[in-house]
């Protein structure tokens, strides 16, 4: 199975045309969310934003030929799963990198939600392995 080099939510990746580095931007650890005061807030509020799961694996031997399947899960301070990413990919250079695009950021309550990658070999009763987790906290503010 791969190693994990990087895991990490961004707001953007960058990928140089030229040298094929990558850049993230703005690793998301806290987030807060201003509402007005006079808003009634629904439970279950998503706020329109693009941001991005980056994953880097590093290539094994034994990983020539094999394809997998990666998981990223969203989950709420309860530990509920609010949004989910799957890739398939295969590994055929020594670095293998996998962007999960997500269109907005899910707020149900102020606290510590998380960002989990799994992964699995894409073979018939491979169960998936939580390889790495990442810790967001949102605040849900009022003004006015």
């Amino acid at each position: 199975m791969p190693i994990l080099l990087l895991f990490a939510p961004c707001e953007k990746v960058i990928i140089a045309h030229d040298n094929n580095t990558v850049s993230l931007i703005s690793i998301l650890q806290d987030f807060t969310i201003a509402f007005p005061a006079n808003v009634q807030i629904p439970e279950t509020v998503a706020v329109p934003f693009r941001w991005y799961g980056f994953a880097m694996w590093q290539k094994q031997a034994q990983d020539e030929g094999k394809h997998y399947v990666q998981e990223i899960e969203f989950c709420d301070p309860d530990g509920t799963v609010i949004l989910t990413g799957v890739s398939q990919f295969e590994i055929s250079l020594p670095i293998h990198r996998v962007i999960a695009e997500l269109a907005f950021f899910p707020v149900r309550q102020s606290g510590s939600y998380t960002l989990k990658l799994y992964l699995r070999e894409d073979k018939q009763g491979e169960e998936k392995k939580l390889i790495a987790s990442f810790p967001l906290t949102i605040t849900k503010k009022v003004e006015g």
